[in-house]
C-alpha cells in the first residue's frame, strides 16, 4: 500500500503537478496518491493529438486512473472533485459525461474527441457491465485506452467514424466493490490492466478542512496555458536521451522482465512500460520540456518519474491482489475466512460456520474441505457427533518489497510554478 511519505519523494519538486498535490492535500485528507494520479489526467486532457510517445511505434498520453480504497474514508470522489473543478474553470469543453452506452460514448468522442470523465461511482459501472448492461461501453474503454480508431455502423450504410480519440478517465472505487464485480480475467485481459491503480489510506487527519485557495489561480493560469498550445506548437518526442534509455533498460529488467508472479500481476506487468512511457510524457509536457517548437529527446529525470508512477501502480495492485479474491469460489473462501478471523472463538462447529456466513452446508463443508488441504482449518474433534474446527491462520505478509528508485539527476531551469511547503 502507498504511504505519502513514500509517494511524495516519487514526484518533481517544481512544476504543474507538484504545485496541484500540495493544492489537493490542502483541501482534503484524501492521500497524495490519489492526487497525483488526477493531477496527471488533468495534464492528459492538455495535451495536442499529436503529442505522443515514439514507444511501441506511438503511443498517445491519455490515461487511465484508478483510486482505490475503504468505502467512505479516504475521500476518493473528494479526490476527483478538486481535480474536475479545475478543469471546469481551465476548459469545460474537456469534460465529458459519464456514457450510458457504447454508442453514445463513439457519438460523444465524435464531436469532442479529447474528453476528460469522471467515475466518481465506479463501482455502480462494474455491477452494471457484469449484469451484461454496460459490457459494450467496457469494451469501448478497453478499445479507447490505445487511443485507435472507433467507429459505429448507423441505418443506411452511414457511419460514424473517430479517427483519432483521446480519452482519459479518473474513477474511485471501494474495495469490496472491486472485489465483487471484477473477475481474473479483467485484470488479465486487459480492462483493469490499463487502469493505473492507486490504492492507499488515508494518514492525515482534519476534523474540519476547509477551502483553501492559495494556488487555485496559479494553477488554473498554467492549465490553461497548457490547453492552449495548438498541435502544430510543439515539436516531437523523437527518442529518448542515452542516460534515458539506460535507466529505462535498467528498469524494466528490474520491474518488468521478471518471472514468478500470479497471473493477475504478470498481465499487469506486460502494460506497466505503457503507463510508464504515457507518464514521463506527462512529466515531460509539465516541465516544459514537450511544448518547445523543435523535436526533442525525452530525458533521464522524466522517464525516473514515469517509471516510478508504473511501480506505484505495481505496489498498489500487488497490496490488492493480496486482500481481495478474483474469482467466485475465492471469494467464498475469503467470506468464511473473514467470519473465522473476526469471531473471537478458537473452535467452531459447522452450523456455526453457516450460521455466521450465511452460507448453504454445500459451499460451505466445500470452503472448509479446501481450507483443510491448505492447513488453514483443522478438524481436530468431535462433539455430540458434529465437526470440530479448529482455526490456524498465520500471520500475512506482503508480497511485494521496496521498488523505490533513486533519481540523483540535475534539475530543469524550467520552473512554471513555485512549490510550496
Amino acid at each position: 500500500m502507498l504511504t505519502e511519505n513514500e509517494v511524495l519523494t516519487k514526484i518533481p519538486d517544481r512544476g504543474f503537478l507538484a504545485t496541484y498535490v500540495q493544492h489537493g492535500m490542502r483541501q482534503t485528507t484524501a492521500p497524495a496518491a490519489y492526487h497525483i494520479a488526477v493531477g496527471l489526467s488533468l495534464l492528459s486532457a492538455t495535451c495536442p493529438r499529436t503529442y505522443m510517445s515514439p514507444f511501441a511505434g506511438g503511443t498517445p498520453v491519455n490515461l487511465y486512473v484508478l483510486l482505490a480504497g475503504r468505502s467512505g474514508l479516504e475521500r476518493k470522489s473528494t479526490a476527483l472533485r478538486i481535480g474536475k473543478e479545475l478543469m471546469f474553470h481551465a476548459n469545460p469543453e474537456k469534460i465529458g459525461d459519464m456514457p450510458g452506452s457504447a454508442e453514445g460514448l463513439i457519438d460523444s468522442l465524435a464531436q469532442r474527441n479529447q474528453q476528460l470523465i469522471s467515475f466518481s461511482e465506479f463501482g455502480k459501472f462494474l455491477a452494471s457491465a457484469q449484469r451484461g448492461y454496460f459490457e459494450p461501453v467496457k469494451t469501448a474503454l478497453t478499445d479507447l485506452w490505445d487511443s485507435q480508431p472507433i467507429q459505429r455502423t448507423l441505418a443506411g450504410n452511414r457511419s460514424i467514424r473517430v479517427p483519432h480519440p483521446r480519452l482519459s478517465c479518473m474513477a474511485a472505487c471501494a474495495i469490496p466493490y472491486l472485489e465483487k464485480h471484477t473477475l481474473a480475467e479483467d485484470w488479465t485481459g486487459g480492462f483493469m490492466g490499463r487502469w493505473a491503480l492507486m490504492f492507499a489510506q488515508e494518514e492525515r487527519h482534519d476534523p474540519f478542512p476547509i477551502a483553501d485557495r492559495t494556488h487555485f489561480d496559479a494553477l488554473l493560469a498554467r492549465l490553461m496555458e497548457l490547453n492552449d498550445i495548438q498541435e502544430d506548437g510543439h515539436g516531437q518526442c523523437t527518442n529518448m536521451t542515452s542516460e534515458a534509455h539506460k535507466y529505462w533498460n535498467n528498469w524494466y529488467h528490474r520491474k518488468v522482465a521478471v518471472s514468478g508472479d500470479d497471473t493477475n500481476v504478470a498481465g499487469l506487468r506486460s502494460r506497466m512500460p505503457a503507463i510508464a512511457q504515457k507518464a514521463a510524457m506527462l512529466y515531460a509536457w509539465d516541465l516544459g520540456f514537450g511544448s518547445q517548437p523543435q523535436d526533442w529527446l525525452l530525458n533521464e529525470e522524466c522517464v525516473h518519474y514515469g517509471c516510478e508512477f508504473a511501480n506505484m501502480h505495481l505496489t498498489s495492485s500487488q497490496s490488492l491482489f493480496s486482500r481481495i479474491a478474483s474469482t467466485p469460489d475465492a471469494r467464498l473462501r475469503r467470506q468464511v475466512l473473514s467470519v473465522l478471523e473476526s469471531m473471537a472463538q478458537s473452535e467452531f462447529s459447522l452450523g456455526q460456520i453457516i450460521q455466521a456466513t450465511q452460507l448453504s452446508k454445500r459451499n460451505a463443508v466445500s470452503v472448509l474441505d479446501g481450507l483443510l488441504e491448505e492447513g488453514l482449518v483443522q478438524r481436530a474433534s468431535h462433539y455430540q457427533g458434529k465437526a470440530i474446527y479448529h482455526i490456524n491462520l498465520e500471520p500475512q505478509t506482503e508480497p511485494f518489497g521496496n521498488l523505490s528508485t533513486s533519481y540523483s539527476g540535475s534539475a530543469s531551469e524550467y520552473t512554471p510554478l513555485p512549490r510550496r511547503d
